[in-house]
């Protein structure tokens, strides 16, 4: 599920008749064509897919599912700005995209690759006081030297 709206869409595409001439391939003039609907979902979809695979590489779905206002707020802008991109990508064949729609995608882009990274963290968990999504992913190993014993297998000698 996408996190951006189609009137988020909208506005990153430059309005509504924009999207209109983008996604009608078929000429049927109205954004409220199920035809159209279901062009626009897909664009929304593709771009969501691509902030939940950065996002999720260190973060469990449900971490995200809680994040503050204002983290959905940008998962929100970066999946409407690269569903933007998709926009023109496939409703132009590839013909001429506003340097601005290309712009803002290679933002997120990079922004999505720092949170994958690490190095930029989104907000709060909903309603706690930690962050929510900035724990580092990794494995603690109790024993690093290996000389611990199963309770099992010990013998207490000392104790008489």
């Amino acid at each position: 599920m996408a996190f951006a709206t189609q009137a988020d869409l909208e506005v990153a595409v430059g309005g509504p008749k924009k999207l209109l001439q983008l996604a009608d391939f078929g000429g049927v003039g109205s954004l409220a064509d199920s035809g159209v609907q279901a062009i626009i979902v897909s664009w929304l979809d593709l771009g969501a897919a691509r902030v939940r695979a950065a996002v999720e590489v260190k973060h469990e779905p449900e971490v995200i599912a809680a994040l503050d206002a204002e983290s959905r707020t940008l998962l929100r802008g970066w999946n409407a700005d690269l569903s933007a991109r998709v926009a023109y990508e496939r409703g132009t064949g590839g013909q001429g995209m506003p340097e601005s729609v290309g712009d803002r995608a290679e933002r997120a882009e990079r922004d999505l690759d720092r949170v994958a990274a690490g190095s930029l963290r989104l907000g709060r968990s909903s309603g706690g006081t930690a962050a929510g999504i900035n724990q580092p992913a990794g494995v603690i190993d109790h024993d690093p030297k290996g000389t611990a014993m199963s309770v099992r297998g010990m013998r207490y000698s000392g104790f008489r």
